[in-house]
């Protein structure tokens, strides 16, 4: 492809995205490697899995991608590539749940990327000797990569604090969005309009902030968390709306906890939480010495282990609310 492809603008502005965005890949595939990954991830088994495949199935989409274009037959190597995509689109399916960001323009966001992801990828597998199609398809699988170095900038320059997952999936959005067409970046902005009115008809009011509440990959500045560390009993002013609706949404669970408690013959309503909630403001109401102990951990799982079971005080094995006042 490199001596016999037709170098019009498109492919040139095609290509302007992709050698910079090659760059941003090997660095972020060289973090993934070298840094542990956030204990959300490692919690459970299944995320844990879904991860490293989710990982991989894009290492090979990057190694496919670039050397197609200097192999006399590309078409082995494309089709490995849309395979290796599919995957990969399927595992980030997995993780919208949990995605960092405020979620209610985050989830529809990745959403449809996955969706067109999806489409180029069963495109390219039907097309395999199409280098416009290989190259667009990389092109879209680079938007984490940019998402990454937005996040590092506005990290080092204390930008956008409050909401820097968030602007750093939009700009990179923004870059690789205008390739299909100048109407992208609008059709999209559509959608996501669309969902979140939909939400706000439909949600409670409760959900609704936490929906639309950043979840920040820094576990302490979570909106829930100044609450959690006064006990969950006070209601401090710096907890705002989420952190408002957060306390009483606990306050009915705790009410319905015990009322169950006090009648007999109804078995206990199944109340336990994701962990990864009560990790979001650990440093507070965990005891100095856990977590020194958890410092000491060899890896990411036995740090979750030993977190857990500081929190997971009658050793049921699920974290309650009770368990977080």
């Amino acid at each position: 492809w490199v001596a016999t492809a037709d170098y019009d603008a498109k492919l040139v502005h095609q290509l302007c995205i992709a050698v910079p965005s090659l760059l941003a890949n090997i660095l972020v595939v060289y973090y993934y490697v070298t840094v542990n990954h956030h204990p959300k991830f490692v919690l459970r088994l299944v995320r844990a899995i879904t991860l490293r495949i989710h990982v991989w199935s894009g290492v090979i989409e990057i190694f496919t991608s670039v050397a197609a274009w200097f192999v006399r037959d590309p078409v082995p190597l494309c089709l490995l590539q849309a395979l290796a995509s599919l995957v990969h689109c399927i595992t980030a399916l997995l993780q919208i749940p949990i995605v960092f960001g405020t979620q209610i323009i985050m989830k529809p966001a990745y959403t449809m990327v996955v969706v067109v992801k999806v489409y180029l990828a069963a495109n390219l597998f039907f097309h395999p000797t199409c280098y416009a199609r290989s190259l667009v398809l990389f092109n879209v699988l680079s938007i984490y990569a940019w998402c990454r170095v937005f996040l590092v900038f506005f990290d080092k320059y204390s930008l956008f604090t409050s909401h820097e997952y968030s602007f750093s999936i939009l700009w990179a959005g923004s870059i690789v969005l205008p390739l299909f067409g100048f109407s992208a970046c609008l059709s999209a902005s559509l959608c996501m309009i669309v969902y979140v009115v939909a939400c706000k008809m439909c949600m409670r009011d409760e959900t609704w902030a936490l929906e639309t509440s950043e979840h920040s990959r820094d576990m302490f500045s979570n909106s829930n968390c100044p609450w959690l560390r006064a006990g969950g009993q006070a209601l401090p002013h710096s907890v705002g709306v989420a952190g408002e609706a957060f306390h009483s949404r606990y306050m009915r669970q705790v009410s319905a906890e015990q009322s169950q408690a006090n009648t007999p013959g109804i078995p206990e309503q199944d109340l336990a939480i994701e962990l990864t909630d009560a990790l979001q403001c650990h440093e507070r109401f965990l005891s100095r010495e856990v977590l020194m102990m958890a410092e000491m951990a060899t890896s990411p799982e036995d740090e979750a282990r030993t977190i857990f079971r500081a929190i997971d005080r009658d050793g049921s094995g699920s974290i309650e609310w009770r368990e977080l006042a």
